[in-house]
């Protein structure tokens, strides 16, 4: 008998592998010869003082680039754009809302045992539309509080925000230059020159705030994804590898029905975006 799940895994494997379906939200991440893990690296969090990544140990993380609030001159360009442009800013580039949904997937699995095994890492940037201005952890937080998202938003305890950093460009991050030569961009990611504050422009840049990347409890980077998919749209992916305590190939990935069919939910859902 030909099985649902069956049919899904090839299909996926005729999307990734053979590149049909063109554009993809989504890339599979390459496995290293290096043996470099995410856990080998260092950054500095909130606060300035230098966070051991290694830290992660045993935990499904994934990493995050975002920004708490817009400044008053981008928001007045936005008003002077046209109806269509304006649209479709507001579908493909505003994303803060999703910081108080990656708030309520970490609270959804609190009263399971997925709780402290699934966490997120964030990266304030202001490398788009210069979106996070805040010139310190008290204005970043405020952000965050009273602006975008505000209503009194605070990071859940298995959110981590990490100092504002660069994850492009010259001065970029050595945790973005790590992460970005392992995984490629998505197909179907675009870029805006005239709203992208640094150069040059690289092919497999961070194409804006959001985006997400997936990394296993031994600190290997698995998935990309661009800044539209939402946390509780990888939300199986991530319960999949935290069950999952061996280290998954990207064979192993792709031939896994609950990872295809949430893939294939994920391609669906944002077929409209390319």
């Amino acid at each position: 008998m030909y099985h649902r799940g069956a049919a899904l895994a090839a299909t996926l494997n005729c999307l990734v592998v053979l590149g049909v379906g063109a554009a993809n939200m989504y890339s599979f991440c390459d496995e290293r010869t290096d043996g470099k893990t995410l856990h080998n690296l260092t950054t500095k969090d909130l606060d300035g003082g230098i966070k051991q990544l290694s830290d992660y140990d045993g935990v499904v993380t994934v990493v995050v680039n975002g920004f708490p609030r817009e400044r008053e001159r981008e928001r007045e360009r936005e008003r002077e754009r046209e109806r269509e442009r304006e649209r479709l800013v507001l579908i493909h580039k505003w994303f803060t809302y999703q910081y108080k949904q990656m708030n309520a997937l970490l609270q959804s699995i609190n009263t399971t045992h997925y709780v402290g095994k699934i966490t997120f890492v964030g990266f304030p940037c202001n490398q788009f539309a210069h979106q996070e201005p805040a010139a310190n952890t008290t204005e970043l937080l405020n952000g965050l509080y009273y602006v975008r998202p505000g209503n009194n938003y605070t990071p859940d305890q298995n959110f981590h925000l990490m100092n504002k950093t660069n994850v492009n460009g010259v001065n970029e991050s050595s945790v973005y230059t790590y992460l970005k030569e392992t995984c490629r961009l998505p197909t179907a990611a675009k870029f805006d020159p005239t709203e992208s504050f640094w150069e040059p422009i690289r092919p497999f840049d961070v194409a804006w705030n959001f985006e997400k990347f997936v990394i296993d409890r031994h600190g290997r980077p698995l998935f990309r994804f661009l800044s539209s998919v939402e946390p509780f749209d990888i939300l199986r992916i991530l319960k999949h590898l935290v069950d999952n305590t061996g280290k998954l190939d990207k064979a192993a990935l792709m031939g896994n029905q609950e990872i295809s069919r949430s893939l294939l939910d994920i391609e669906e859902k944002y077929k409209s975006e390319y």
